[in-house]
C-alpha cells in the first residue's frame, strides 16, 4: 500500500481533476505554483495502479525518457517516497501500540519475554520472542530430500499462512538485532526472498543445510553405521572398527558429519559438486591419518596373558 494520493491532495490539490465525490473538475490553471511538468506527472502517480517502483522504472529509470520532465518526475518521485516511508512507519507504530495481539503467549504457551518482535499480517497483530521466531524461520528450510520444494514457504505458525514479502524484511532485521541469524534465511534474503533465484545460486548451499539437519537427528545406531563406512573407506583405519562403540561415536561422531555429507552429495548430485566433496574427503581422511600418526596400534588385536583385548590407547 503507498500513500500517493494523499500526499498529492494535501500537498499539491491544485492538480487533481475530482472532488470529494469523485467527480470531474478542471485542476486550478490558475494557481501561481501552476507547472505544467508537475501536472503530468503528478497525474501518472495517481492513475498508476502498481507498487511504487514500478513507476520508478517505467518512467524514472527508462533511458525513453530525459530532460526537465524526468527531473521534475525524479524529485516528485523522491518527495513522495519519504513520505510514503514516513506515514507507513506512523501508522505501524500506532498498530503495533493499540492493536491487541492475537496470541497471548508464545508457541510453547508461555508468557512472552521483555524484549519481542510485534508483526502486523492481515491487519492483525502477531507477537513473537525471538528464539522462538529464530526457530520457525530456521525450520523453514528443511524438507524431505527427496522432493525439493519449488519455493520456500515460511508460514505464520499461529495461521499457517506465508508471511508477507514486508514482514520478512522486517524479520531480517530484527534477527541482525538479535545476534542470531540463519545462513539459509541470509541467503533468502540475499535473493530478495525469490525460491526461484534462490535455488538457482544457493542451490547445493539448502541441501546441505538439510543434510547436516538429518545427521544431527541420527540415532547411535544410524551413527555408528556411517562411522564404521568411513572407517572401511580406507584399509589404514579398517583397525579403528574393533574398538568398541562408546569409543567410537567419542572420538570419531564429529568428524563423521564430512563423510555424511561427502555421500549424501554424492547421492544426489552425482559428480556436480566435486570441489565440495574433495573437500569434505579433506577434512575427514587428515583427521583419521593424524589420528594414525599418532596412535599406530591403536585398535590392533593383541594377544597377552592367554587373552585377546583391542588396544584402545590413544592421544589426541
Amino acid at each position: 500500500m503507498n500513500y500517493n494520493v494523499l500526499y498529492i491532495k494535501y500537498k499539491y490539490p491544485y492538480y487533481l481533476n475530482n472532488n470529494r465525490n469523485d467527480e470531474f473538475i478542471f485542476s486550478d490553471i490558475k494557481n501561481e505554483n501552476y507547472n505544467y511538468s508537475e501536472y503530468i506527472c503528478i497525474q501518472e502517480l495517481i492513475h498508476h495502479s502498481n507498487f511504487n517502483v514500478n513507476y520508478y522504472y517505467l518512467y524514472i529509470h527508462n533511458p525513453l525518457f530525459n530532460g526537465d520532465l524526468n527531473r521534475t518526475r525524479e524529485d516528485l518521485f523522491s518527495n513522495i517516497q519519504k513520505f510514503n516511508f514516513a506515514f507507513s512507519k506512523l501508522v505501524f507504530l500506532i498498530k503495533k501500540r493499540y492493536r491487541k495481539s492475537k496470541n497471548d503467549t508464545n508457541v510453547l504457551m508461555e508468557d512472552f519475554k521483555k524484549k519481542n518482535i510485534k508483526i502486523i499480517q492481515d491487519d492483525n497483530l502477531y507477537i513473537f520472542d525471538y528464539f522462538e521466531l529464530y526457530k520457525i524461520i530456521k525450520e523453514s528450510f528443511y524438507f524431505n530430500c527427496d522432493k525439493c520444494p519449488k519455493k520456500i514457504i515460511i508460514k505464520n505458525p499461529y495461521t499457517n499462512i506465508k508471511i508477507n514479502y514486508h514482514n520478512l524484511i522486517q524479520i531480517y532485521f530484527e534477527l541482525l538485532k538479535y545476534g542470531k541469524m540463519p545462513n539459509m534465511f541470509f541467503l533468502f534474503f540475499k535473493c530478495n526472498f525469490s525460491s526461484k533465484i534462490f535455488k538457482e545460486n544457493y542451490l547445493i548451499n539448502l541441501y546441505i543445510n538439510n543434510f547436516k539437519n538429518n545427521f544431527y537427528n541420527l540415532s547411535n545406531t544410524n551413527l555408528l553405521r556411517y562411522i564404521s563406512d568411513m572407517l572401511n573407506s580406507d584399509e589404514k583405519f579398517i583397525l579403528f572398527n574393533n574398538i568398541n562403540d562408546d569409543l567410537k561415536l567419542k572420538l570419531f561422531k564429529n568428524i563423521t558429519l564430512f563423510y555424511y555429507l561427502k555421500v549424501k552429495i554424492e547421492l544426489y548430485f552425482m559428480f556436480d559438486y566435486k570441489t565440495i566433496t574433495y573437500g569434505y574427503i579433506h577434512k575427514y581422511y587428515n583427521y583419521l591419518n593424524n589420528f594414525k600418526k599418532k596412535n599406530n596400534f591403536f585398535g590392533r588385536i593383541i594377544y597377552k596373558n592367554n587373552e585377546y583385548y583391542v588396544n584402545t590407547d590413544y592421544t589426541l
